[in-house]
């Protein structure tokens, strides 16, 4: 799976692509993206309750009904402030949240269960892409962190 910068990186691309006002940064739009592009991801937080961080992750969390959801009560909310619902807040929200099921779709995933539950409520199956381009962040940082207990042992 992606790591929490890779999904903020796609966030700050779809904000740079969406913002109106090109020659300067509204900071808090850039970080509503950033959690957005990040928010599927909260399901860990279920799974450390319990003390089993990946199991309940990909799952509905993980699902493009779920992405509408979100879109659509984040729309509503916003609609206090502003007054009015906007379309556009709308689509963007749910294109910066879907990006983050885009990218775990074609990431290796090397812990179960493997995939995401891209269709829940419709079907509990797993979906992951057969083509990976972006790899396991967790196995990466394992066979680092490996290779730097083997460099503190060789040097005792």
């Amino acid at each position: 799976m992606a790591s929490p910068v890779g999904h903020s990186l796609f966030g700050y691309v779809i904000y740079d692509l969406a913002r109106q006002k090109r020659d300067q940064i509204n900071w808090r739009e850039f970080l509503y993206f950033v959690i957005i592009a990040n928010i599927a991801d909260i399901d860990y937080l279920f799974g450390f309750v319990v003390g089993k961080p990946n199991q309940y992750h990909h799952q509905f969390t993980h699902s493009i009904a779920f992405a509408v959801l979100v879109s659509i009560a984040v729309t509503l909310l916003s609609r206090w402030k502003n007054h009015e619902i906007s379309l556009r807040f709308f689509s963007a929200t749910l294109i910066t949240y879907c990006s983050h099921l885009i990218v775990d779709f074609f990431t290796v995933d090397t812990s179960f269960p493997f995939g995401e539950q891209l269709f829940w409520p419709f079907s509990g199956r797993y979906v992951l892409s057969p083509v990976s381009f972006f790899s396991d962040v967790h196995k990466y940082f394992i066979k680092r962190q490996k290779r730097i207990h083997r460099n503190d042992k060789a040097e005792n």
